[in-house]
């Protein structure tokens, strides 16, 4: 990685958590001129990645939300890492685990890469091609036994994964022990929602067709709205997060047996 992408890195991982920032607080986080900064955010516009407005800049919203997988593995990278770590510990042996094409799900993946004995016992549903491909790594590397079924379907290029009907249709007809979900907005009445069709429909019928639902979601999510709903936080079972939720939040969760799992 170029110095450049480190520092596009950084500047998205600092607007995923700061509502928005003026390009003085900016340079000053990265210790870099304010013309460098400049130029940064000139090429993060005309990528889509951020909005730049009289007040500073943000992260895009609505439809330009939805960047493509590579980029969005740059954003809070620490966080979805930790966060993976954390959601292992939700994994049983033998368990039939749905992971969506997420950065977070192939966070968690690499960290069930890293316990051989649970990994050689699960069998993995995705459409996700990078989980997949993780999984082909972790089998030439030691031989895992872990069983892997590609839900097939139309190909998002960009996104290194699959959607659409017949995606749908093949995941209804799969029996799944507990879905891992990344949240993509969670809204202060703790209700997910996305900002695709693809991704919204996807989660609404993992939500349904699977036996548990653990939300993995991080700080900078909350609270936030997308453009459609997904459904209410009482349909998940758990959720692992790095959002500092005050008392009367968590109490809320707990009124609808959502159980908390936090991540320092």
């Amino acid at each position: 990685m170029t110095k450049i992408e480190k520092r596009h890195k950084k500047i998205l991982e600092l607007l995923s958590s700061t509502p928005l920032a003026t390009t003085a607080e900016l340079s000053e986080k990265l210790g870099v001129s304010s013309e460098t900064i400049r130029k940064d955010l000139k090429i993060l516009s005309e990528e889509k990645l951020i909005t730049q407005t009289h007040g500073g800049v943000a992260l895009s919203e609505g439809k330009n939300i939805n960047y493509p997988f590579d980029y969005r593995m740059k954003i809070n990278s620490k966080s979805k890492q930790k966060i993976g770590k954390k959601a292992v510990g939700l994994v049983e042996k033998d368990d039939v685990i749905l992971l969506e094409n997420s950065t977070t799900s192939l966070a968690l993946a690499r960290e069930l890469c890293k316990n051989k004995e649970l990994l050689d016992s699960l069998v993995i549903v995705t459409t996700s091609f990078k989980i997949a491909a993780q999984l082909d790594e972790i089998f030439k590397e030691y031989k895992t036994t872990c069983r892997l079924f590609f839900v097939g379907g139309w190909t998002n290029f960009e996104q290194h994964g699959t959607f659409g009907l017949h995606t749908m249709e093949t995941l209804k007809s799969i029996h799944v022990k507990k879905a891992f979900l990344s949240g993509a907005a969670l809204d202060s009445k703790f209700r997910l929602s996305g900002y695709t069709d693809e991704d919204v429909a996807f989660q609404k019928n993992a939500i349904l067709y699977s036996e548990q639902v653990v939300l993995m979601i991080e700080k900078g999510k909350f609270p936030k709205s997308g453009f459609s709903i997904v459904g209410n936080i009482e349909e998940v079972d758990y959720i692992v997060t790095d959002i500092p939720l005050n008392s009367e939040l968590v109490r809320k969760l707990e009124a609808v047996d959502v159980q908390l799992i936090e991540v320092e």
